[in-house]
C-alpha cells in the first residue's frame, strides 16, 4: 500500500508503523515528506496544552497519544528525514522561550486540581516506556517556567512527592530530586504527614532509605507519629531497624519521645515490635527525668515493663523528684505492675526527694481511684515490709495522709501504737 494512502485513511499512526514506513517505502516516504505540510512546532506545544483544557471527557493519555501522533514528523532541512518519536524531543526544538499568557493560565488551572509535572511524566511513560528520564526535562522545566509549581498540593495537602511515594515510584523521585528542582521533601499533608512517615508504612526500604537522606528525622505528624513510630506500626523488620538508626530516640519536646508517646497510646502490637528491635539504651528519659518505663509503670503498659525489664532496665532509675518506677506505679494504682516490680527487687522502701515511700503515695493517690484492689495493693506493699511508720520530710507518716483523705480502709490497714502518737510538723496527730 502506497504511503499517501496510509496517510489518506489515518488519522494519526503508532511510532512503530512510522518506523515501518521509513524503512519499507524510503523514496515515497521522501517525497510524501516534501509535500506535506508540517506544523509549527509552537503551535503544537499551544495545541497541546489547549486540548487538555478544552476537552475535559478526553483522557490525558488520549490527548497525549493523538497530539504525539501528529507531530511525529519533522522536517530538520531539506532532503534530510528525521523521525522524532516524542513528544520531548520535539519540545527540544523550541521549549525554551514559549510565552504564552494561555498556556501559563491553563497550565495553572490544571496544576491546581492534579499535579501536572507527574500527569505528564506517567502519561508519557505510558506511551513510550523505552525513554531516559532525562528527556522528560525539557517538558517539566517548560511547565516549570510557566507557572506549574512542584510543592503545589491537592485538595488532601498531598505534594508530588506525597503522590509519588504512595505509588512507590522511587524512580521517578530520584529522578525529580537530582534534576534540582527545589522540591521539599519536608513539606506535609493534612495529616501532617511527610513523605518518609507514608514510606514507612509501604515496606519498600529502598524508598525509606532515600527518603530519609532528604528528610528531617522525628517530624511529628497530627497524630504524633515519626516515621519511626509508622514503621515500627507496619511491623516491618528491616524498616525499623534502619529508622532506629536514622532517627533515633530523642526528645521529640521536652515531656516526651516517641517512646513516651507509642506508651501513652497504649499500641501494645506496635511497642513491641519497636522493643524487639530497639536497643535498651536508646529508652531516655524527658527533660523531669521520666522514661518511657517510669510511664509505662503508671499507666500499667504491662508489655512494656515486661520486655524492658527482661533486657535488665534500671528499675531503680529515679526522676528530678526521686521517684523510682515502684513509685509510679503505685500513684497510677497499678497493682499488677506494682507485684510485678516488687518480685523483680525493686526496693520496696525507696524514698523520693520528698521523703515520702511508696505508703505516703498509696494512701494520697488510691482514694481517688476507687477501685476494689487497692487494699490489695496496700496490703502488697506491707507484706514486702514498706514501712508504715516512715516520717516523711512533713514529719507525717502514711497514716497522717490516709486521715487527711479519709481513706478509711488505709487508716485501718496502718494505725499502729507507734504511728498514732507522732505529730507532724504543724504538731498535728495522725486523727
Amino acid at each position: 500500500m502506497e504511503v499517501k494512502n496510509l496517510f489518506g485513511k489515518r488519522e494519526f499512526f503508532t511510532r512503530i508503523e512510522l518506523h515501518q514506513m521509513i524503512k519499507n517505502h524510503p523514496n515515497e516516504f521522501k517525497h510524501f515528506l516534501n509535500k506535506f505540510q508540517m506544523w509549527d512546532i509552537d503551535l503544537l506545544i499551544r495545541q497541546f496544552f489547549l486540548i487538555i483544557f478544552e476537552a475535559p471527557g478526553l483522557s490525558v493519555n488520549k490527548v497525549i497519544q493523538n497530539f504525539l501522533s501528529q507531530s511525529m514528523l519533522i522536517k530538520k532541512e531539506l532532503g534530510d528525514i528525521l523521525l522524532y518519536p516524542t513528544f520531548i524531543e520535539v519540545s527540544q526544538y523550541s521549549l525554551t522561550g514559549i510565552e504564552d499568557k494561555n498556556i501559563k493560565k491553563l497550565i495553572q488551572n490544571i496544576d491546581q486540581e492534579k499535579p501536572i509535572i507527574v500527569e505528564c511524566i506517567k502519561t508519557l511513560e505510558t506511551q513510550f516506556q523505552t525513554i531516559d528520564k532525562k528527556e522528560y526535562l525539557p517538558i517539566i522545566h517548560f511547565i516549570i517556567s510557566n507557572g506549574a509549581d512542584v510543592n503545589r498540593k491537592n485538595d488532601k495537602g498531598e505534594t508530588i512527592l506525597h503522590i509519588l511515594c504512595k505509588e512507590k515510584r522511587l524512580d521517578i523521585i530520584q529522578f525529580l530530586i537530582q534534576e534540582k528542582l527545589n522540591i521539599n521533601p519536608n513539606s506535609i499533608n493534612n495529616e501532617g504527614d511527610t513523605a518518609l512517615h507514608l514510606a514507612c508504612g509501604l515496606h519498600d526500604l529502598e524508598l525509606v532509605k532515600f527518603l530519609s537522606s532528604l528528610t528531617t528525622p522525628a517530624v511529628r505528624n497530627k497524630d504524633g507519629m515519626t516515621p519511626l513510630y509508622i514503621a515500627a506500626r507496619s511491623q516491618s523488620d528491616e524498616i525499623t531497624r534502619f529508622m532506629i538508626e536514622y532517627e533515633q530516640v530523642v526528645l521529640l519536646n521536652p515531656k516526651e519521645t516517641i517512646l513516651h508517646h507509642m506508651v501513652k497510646r497504649g499500641d501494645q502490637t506496635t511497642i513491641k515490635h519497636l522493643l524487639t528491635h530497639l536497643p535498651i539504651t536508646h529508652i531516655i528519659p524527658n527533660k523531669d527525668g521520666m522514661s518511657p518505663f517510669h510511664l509505662a509503670c503508671q499507666l500499667g503498659e504491662k508489655v512494656f515493663v515486661e520486655m524492658c525489664m527482661k533486657e535488665k532496665y534500671n528499675i531503680e532509675e529515679k526522676d528530678n523528684n526521686g521517684w523510682n518506677p515502684l513509685h509510679y506505679a503505685v500513684n497510677g494504682g497499678q497493682s499488677k505492675i506494682v507485684d510485678l516490680l516488687l518480685r523483680g527487687g525493686c526496693n520496696p522502701n525507696a524514698l523520693t526527694n520528698e521523703g515520702d515511700n511508696t505508703l505516703h503515695l498509696a494512701s494520697f493517690v488510691l482514694p481517688s481511684h476507687q477501685a476494689s484492689y487497692d487494699i490489695d495493693l496496700l496490703k502488697s506493699l506491707l507484706e514486702y515490709k514498706v514501712d508504715p511508720n516512715h516520717i516523711n520530710k512533713n514529719q507525717r507518716t502514711p497514716l497522717h495522709i490516709a486521715y487527711c483523705f479519709q481513706f478509711q480502709q488505709a487508716i485501718d490497714l496502718l494505725k499502729t501504737p507507734q504511728s498514732e502518737v507522732i505529730k507532724d510538723k504543724d504538731g498535728y496527730l495522725p486523727q
